[in-house]
Parts: structure tokens; sequence; C-alpha cells
């Protein structure tokens, strides 16, 4: 009896010794150990969304001296992110039946700016001399500069500006704001605004000089072209009596400012 007993067990032994291998070795537990590759395209729409290109390098923390666009049009246009007709709607800083609210549409719509982030537009915002010149050169289907910005110490040959910078000068729309300095990150004025419009108009004579604006100065570089820009009705001043020339432009201003050149042009 107790020999059949104890070969039982030792069948039931070498039976469950046998099962343990042919289950293989327990799953490893030790640190370090991969979890089970996810399917890629599971995970493609958690990928960070792309942002528009920024019209101001700083408001998305980018070092203004880095590249963050390409210098060609062809190679512009081919980067930048497509807009729909009403893609300027996705603005929710926008205040319904402002000032800018048409002028927006219209620069959404032809390419001058894609806004600050994809439903920011930012028209309190102030805006840079870097930004007013390339939306100025936006909107003329951004012309490829015969040579670049590089007598300009402040302008990045990378810079999301640079191609407008260099067709700024080369236009004579701009020369600066001192030996070998543009200030693309300097706030844009009003004064500097009318006269650059003015200048990428060919410097047009207005029709009269005698303006009603108790704080411009006849003998500065603005004053023909704010004259010209009042008859043009570009702007009408900040009051009945001021031009607020020394001010600094916003967003929703620059883009108004556009927007009502061309529409003149148009009449």
């Amino acid at each position: 009896m107790k020999q059949g007993l104890s070969l039982f067990l030792i069948l039931a032994l070498t039976v469950c010794l046998l099962a343990g291998c042919a289950a293989g070795p327990a799953p490893s537990s030790a640190p370090g150990a991969l979890p089970e590759a996810a399917d890629p395209a599971a995970r493609a729409d958690m990928a960070p969304a792309a942002l528009p290109e920024p019209e101001n390098p700083l408001a998305h923390g980018a070092d203004p001296r880095l590249p963050t666009a390409p210098e060609t049009e062809a190679a512009q246009q081919a980067t930048q992110p497509a807009r729909q007709p009403e893609a300027w709607q996705a603005f929710t800083d926008l205040v319904p039946g402002a000032f800018y609210t048409e002028a927006v549409e219209w620069a959404v719509e032809n390419g001058i700016t894609n806004g600050m982030t994809p439903t920011t537009f930012g028209p309190a915002l102030t805006c840079t001399r870097g930004q007013v010149v390339t939306f100025l050169w936006r909107s003329r289907q951004s012309p490829v500069p015969a040579a670049g910005a590089g007598e300009f110490e402040d302008v990045a040959p990378g810079a999301f500006y640079a191609p407008a910078v260099a067709w700024a000068v080369e236009t004579a729309v701009t020369n600066g704001v001192g030996p070998n300095l543009f200030g693309p990150d300097r706030p844009c004025t009003r004064g500097q605004v009318v006269t650059f419009l003015w200048r990428a108009r060919g410097c047009p004579e207005p029709a009269s000089t005698n303006a009603p604006f108790t704080d411009a100065d006849p003998s500065a570089f603005y004053y023909k072209a704010m004259c010209w820009a009042v008859e043009r009705r570009i702007t009408n001043g900040m009051s009945a009596t001021s031009f607020a020339p020394n001010a600094t432009c916003t967003r929703g201003q620059i883009v108004t400012f556009l927007f009502r050149d061309f529409a003149a042009e148009l009449k």
C-alpha cells in the first residue's frame, strides 16, 4: 500500500513539473520592462496640434533670432496652413460689430494674417514693426526680394519678417530706425504706419496739407502721409483735433488701415 502511494505521488509530481515547462517562464517583472508597443495610428490624434506661423516670435516663447519661416514666397506659401474663407470666425476674441471685424475677415481670407493662435487674433495687442511690414508685404502677394536684409543687424536671416523687411527697404517703404537697425520688435506708431502705406503707394501728393490735428507737426516725416491717409479715409484720427502720431497701433487698427487702403484703391 505504501509502495503504491509513493508511486502515485511520484507520478503526480512529474506531471506538474512537465506542465510548468510547457507553459514557459513567467512574465518578467523586473524594472525597465517595456509595455506592449501601441499602434502609432491609434495615437495620431494625440499629437500636438501645429501652431500657425506666429506673427510675433515672442507670442509662443520662441527666440526671435531663430529661423521661424522660409525666405522665399513659394516656400512660405507651401508651409502656411490653408485657410478657409470662414476661418476668421474661429477667433473668439473678436467683438461682433467692432470697427476691425470686416478687416480681419478680409485679412485672413487673403492670407495677410492667420492670427496669433488658431482661435485668437489679438485685435487689442500692440503691433510690432516686423508684423506691420509683413502684413504689407503679404498684401502685395509676398514678392521675393532681390537681396536680404543684411544691412540691419537686428534682423535675423531666418526671421519670419526678414523677406518683408528686405522688400520694404528695396521699395523705399522704410529705411529703419537708425544706423543698421530696423527695430522689428518695437511697437509701430500711427505715424509710422500711415507712412509705410503712403510710401508703398509711391508717395502721392495729398490734395491739401492743412490738417485739423493740433498734435501733428507739419515738418514731421509722417505729415504728408497722414494728410493723404485722411483724404483716402484710411483714418480720421483719434478725434477731430488729434491724430496721435506717436501712439502705438494695435493689430486691429493695422488690418483696418490696410483694408481701407485697398478698398479706396478699388473705388
